[in-house]
């Protein structure tokens, strides 16, 4: 699959492939070129191929970003690593990522803020090992990224099975690479999510085990920068009011849903409604609750401090997350 950048301006509208890179749909009313239609703003965004990320494509599918007089370029770069880097660098606006990968973000970029829950994973984090591992043996190597939530996520894993950690050995591996890793055998497992996961297992791997076993363990959400907000509230206000809508509004038609996604990822339906197994989408009212919204404890504090405590003791951090800091309500509709 070739992925694209779409765009449309005026009455034509174009289409620039390039590397996992989806843009926003500006709408212009009527072909008069003599009136000056106002600038959209335009929000940079950066996320996985996760399909709890997709309601913001199908808000710009419907339109519902540019009814707000938004563009959204959205940018999916295949490597989490490099997409916290440069969120960090100042590049994106946003960015959809675990909870958990806070960590990485906050020795960089203190300023973080989370202002969307978009998903818990229910099954759709998967731990996979190559044909014939035997997780008794002396060793073991992991593939995941390091220092954030695919850690933690392999070391439940590690813990039920009574693996010692003087065993292993830790490599740090992109979920996208984890399937030719383990059919060259550089790891013994690896954590991955589709469409890896099912590239994968399709060449032999053997999942071992998945979120759906770590109930609220892995939630993802969509962060952005305290100076972002100071500068664009009432942007980044349009934008969570149009991903809630687009939410509904597949929630309501999952199939058309489904078939707008497969045209702008260059993807079956059958494809998208597949990726959206063992995800949770999180609705308004969840947010409201998780975030603390209308001056409520936020539910999701308990999830920060246990991730805190994690890479406290891990020498991750070298000081507690603050969630009264990182969680914002106040840009929900």
């Amino acid at each position: 699959m070739t992925p694209r950048r779409q765009h449309a301006t005026g009455c034509r509208a174009g289409v620039q492939r390039r590397h996992w890179l989806l843009g926003g749909v500006s709408v212009l009313v009527g072909c008069d070129h003599a009136a000056v239609p106002p600038v959209p703003a335009v929000l940079h965004m950066g996320m996985d191929l996760w399909a709890g990320y997709f309601p913001v494509l199908l808000a710009i599918e419907l339109g519902l970003m540019a009814e707000r007089g938004l563009t959204v370029d959205v940018t999916m770069p295949g490597n989490t690593d490099r997409m916290l880097a440069e969120f960090s660098a100042g590049r994106y606006d946003i960015v959809g990522m675990a909870l958990a990968d806070l960590v990485n973000l906050t020795r960089g970029a203190r300023d973080v803020q989370v202002f969307i829950h978009s998903d818990e994973s229910s099954g759709g984090d998967k731990l996979l090992s190559r044909a014939g591992f035997d997780p008794a043996r002396d060793r073991v190597i992991v593939g995941t990224n390091l220092g954030g939530f695919g850690e933690l996520f392999v070391r439940e894993y590690l813990q039920r099975q009574g693996i010692d950690d003087g065993r292993v050995v830790w490599m740090n591996v992109d979920a996208a690479d984890v399937p030719l890793a383990l059919k060259r055998r550089e790891i013994d497992i690896g954590h991955t999510w589709d469409p890896y996961a099912a590239a994968a297992l399709a060449d032999g791997a053997v999942q071992r085990f998945s979120s759906a076993q770590t109930p609220g363990l892995v939630m993802d959400v969509l962060v952005t920068r305290h100076s972002v907000v100071e500068r664009r509230f009432a942007e980044l206000k349009g934008f969570t009011a149009a991903w809630f809508q687009a939410q509904q509004w597949w929630a309501e038609r999952p199939a058309e849903g489904d078939a707008r996604l497969a045209r702008r990822l260059d993807r079956s339906p059958e494809w998208v409604a597949e990726s959206r197994r063992g995800i949770k989408l999180a609705d308004l009212a969840a947010n409201r609750r998780l975030l603390g919204a209308g001056g409520q404890a936020p539910a999701m504090a308990s999830t920060v401090v246990r991730y805190s405590d994690f890479f406290l003791a891990r020498g991750t951090l070298t000081r507690p997350l603050q969630h009264e800091r990182l969680l914002r309500a106040d840009l929900l509709p």
